[in-house]
């Protein structure tokens, strides 16, 4: 039951669907903060600024991308938004204050992606707590982290 409370209960076709959209979204918003911070900085994307070219160091850090992903949804939607939904905050509160812990953790990128960080955060908090499914989350998250790895080839 703790799983389940968590939002880690059976995949199916409902949250395959849900994974989708989400990366979709992912990706859009991704795109739009691109043009955006590219008219504004040359700063350099700190997961795009480390290449790694050997076969074996290219599989670590794929499977680094998909713990990360997963170790990520776990943390910042699942036991966050749980928890702050336990504390008696209602919805929009848990998703404002979700993304806000999400997006500040994920400063060390760079002052120029914290908006980008923030709609994703406030996307998949809003997706977990309409399904109440990690899955989806972690699928998206962890194809869009891959996304970014094979973008920096």
């Amino acid at each position: 039951e703790p799983m389940r409370k968590l939002g880690l209960k059976a995949l199916n076709g409902r949250d395959a669907a849900i994974a989708v959209v989400l990366l979709v979204l992912a990706g859009v918003i991704h795109f739009a903060f691109e043009l955006i911070r590219s008219g504004l900085a040359t700063q350099t994307h700190a997961l795009t600024s480390i290449r790694l070219y050997h076969g074996l160091l290219l599989v670590i850090e794929a499977l680094a991308y998909l713990l990360s992903a997963f170790r990520e949804e776990i943390f910042y939607r699942a036991y966050v938004c749980s928890r702050l939904r336990d504390f008696g905050l209602n919805w929009t509160r848990i998703i404002i204050l979700s993304a806000l812990i999400f997006s500040s953790a994920h400063i060390y990128q760079g002052w120029g992606l914290l908006p980008f960080h923030f709609a994703f955060g406030l996307i998949f908090a809003i997706a977990f707590l309409n399904y109440r499914s990690l899955w989806p989350l972690v699928v998206a998250h962890a194809c869009y982290n891959l996304s970014l790895l094979a973008g920096s080839r």
